[in-house]
């Protein structure tokens, strides 16, 4: 199994800096490198701990995950 925690999608790291935009946008890419990984080591268990989401995830947030998951569908994600 993995275990991951507190991923925080969502977030805006440093608000008003020049390399916020681009920090977020790096933890989304993390996260997908994750997932990929699982992929690759057929992972039968995935345990999410804390925080996936930063914030109310916005829909086009909730397909995002969605389509990172089906990547993964003989992994149980809890």
């Amino acid at each position: 199994f993995f275990h991951i925690s507190d991923v925080h999608l969502g977030v805006s790291p440093d608000p008003g800096f020049p390399w916020s935009d681009l920090r977020c946008r790096e933890i989304w890419q993390s996260f997908e490198a994750f997932i990929q990984k699982v992929s690759e080591k057929q992972v039968d268990l995935l345990l999410i701990a804390g925080d996936l989401f930063h914030r109310q995830p916005l829909m086009r947030e909730i397909k995002e995950i969605n389509s990172l998951f089906a990547l993964i569908p003989k992994t149980k994600i809890v």
